[in-house]
Parts: C-alpha cells; structure tokens; sequence
C-alpha cells in the first residue's frame, strides 16, 4: 500500500493509459463483430510470423512451401507472441500481455 502512496502520479498515469487503451480496443473490438484476430491483426506481420512459429515453420509468413526466413523482423517478439499463445492457448493472453506493459510506457 506504502507503494501506492508514494507513487500515485505514476498509478494514476497507469490507470488513465490503460483505460484509453482498454476504450480504444473495445471500439476497434466492436467494429470487428467482436473477434479478436481482426482486431489485433496488424500489417506488421508479427501474428503471421508468431503463427509460422507455432505451425513449426520456423520465422517465416509464408504459409506454403518453401517456409523462407522473414529477415525484416526482429525474432523476440513473434517468439513471445508464440509463447504466450503456446502457454494460453490463446491471443487474448498476448493482448493482456501488451496491454498492460504498452500502458507501463506513459510511467517510463
């Protein structure tokens, strides 16, 4: 509790960013009749690269052979995004997971 109390405006900073972020999703979440993988699915490529992991494809996006190396991502977070929805079985696991550490980053 001593922890709170000392730290009220970085909590408070916390509980803002997560409620507009929380507001934004369940706009983009509603948008999308209310599934998850279009809502989180992004041009980046890392759902794709994170699904190529999980499929035993390696880190790649293709879904057809030859399964060639993506060389214009970095490997930890489609690795992180894979484990998590590995562990969970699920990517609502994952969108907790960014969730909370992206509304760490007001506090930093």
């Amino acid at each position: 509790m001593n922890l709170i109390k000392n730290h009220k405006l970085e909590v408070a900073l916390f509980v803002a960013a997560l409620a507009v972020r929380l507001a934004l999703f369940s706009f983009n979440f509603s948008q999308n009749d209310h599934a998850l993988i279009p809502t989180i699915k992004g041009d980046d490529g890392y759902y794709e690269l994170s699904q190529g992991i999980m499929n035993g494809h390696g880190f790649t996006w293709a879904t057809t052979e030859p399964f060639t190396p993506n060389p214009l991502r970095p490997p930890v977070w489609p690795l992180l995004i894979a484990f998590f929805v590995k562990i969970f079985g699920s990517y609502w696991a994952v969108f907790v997971f960014e969730i909370i550490l992206a509304s760490l980053i007001p506090v930093l």
